[in-house]
């Protein structure tokens, strides 16, 4: 076992999306190291599954959508660290040599030039990616479900930069779809809904925080389909407010 401390991560949705039952915790996964700007992190994945016998949905598993906010499935880099090799690489023009370098002397990353290539070419993928091969293994796993479950970020790692959206289908944890936006706007978030919504499989659920861009846009473009603020950042948010009042307190006395 690593010596950073495990962050775990459980689904916001605790209702099934076929048949509302309560969802049960199935099994918690070993867990993996994974390198961002802001250290390692020992992440611990809990999921969840629907255990109406009834339900068609029964044998599928509910993973916390919080992860995809962190890293990418089957990978150990984060995506902080991805998107600013990105945008050393192809705003500042900078050697892959030259961005291993940055990272580790700015953020004590280490990190070979093989693997800051590997997280060039995953950034690439992601700049205008809609999931549309058929005859891939994800495609044809997607059709084997009722419909989709969706998890909707926008990821921004420094103030000033460009806004990742990803929406990621949490039963599977793919990443259906993602688009890098210059300008964050309901719009903008909008049109990439109505891509996903071009694709033949039916949204169930959405999982998001409060982000009025992300929120508005849902509601416009599928205003009928259940959905739930993330839990995770709502704790995250509260917890920031609480520290801050502590702060005061301890002012005081």
């Amino acid at each position: 076992m690593y010596e950073t401390e495990a962050t775990h991560l459980y689904p916001s949705i605790k209702k099934c999306p076929i048949c509302r039952a309560d969802l049960k915790e199935w099994y918690r996964n070993k867990g993996k190291l994974v390198r961002t700007l802001k250290g390692e992190k020992y992440i611990v994945q809990h999921i969840y599954r629907c255990e109406n016998k009834k339900c068609k949905e029964k044998k599928v598993k509910i993973e916390p959508e919080e992860n995809s906010r962190i890293v990418l499935k089957h990978c150990q880099i984060g995506i902080d660290i991805m998107l600013e090799i990105g945008r050393l690489r192809h705003k500042e023009y900078k050697t892959f040599y030259a961005i291993k370098q940055e990272l580790m002397e700015k953020y004590n990353v280490r990190i070979s030039e093989k693997d800051v290539g590997n997280q060039n070419r995953t950034y690439l993928t992601l700049m205008n990616m809609l999931m549309k091969d058929k005859n891939s293994s994800e495609w044809k796993k997607l059709e084997k479900l009722e419909g989709m479950v969706l998890a909707i970020d926008g990821i921004k790692p420094d103030l000033g930069d460009d806004v990742l959206m990803i929406v990621r289908e949490i039963q599977t944890g793919y990443v259906v779809a993602a688009k890098m936006l210059n300008y964050a706007s309901k719009n903008e978030v909008s049109k990439l809904l109505r891509k996903i919504k071009e694709m033949p499989f039916p949204v169930l659920g959405i999982v998001s925080d409060n982000e009025g861009m992300i929120t508005g846009a849902i509601k416009e473009e599928l205003p009928k389909v259940p959905h739930q603020l993330c839990q995770y950042h709502f704790l995250k948010r509260l917890s920031k407010k609480i520290k801050a009042e502590d702060g005061k307190l301890k002012k005081k006395c």
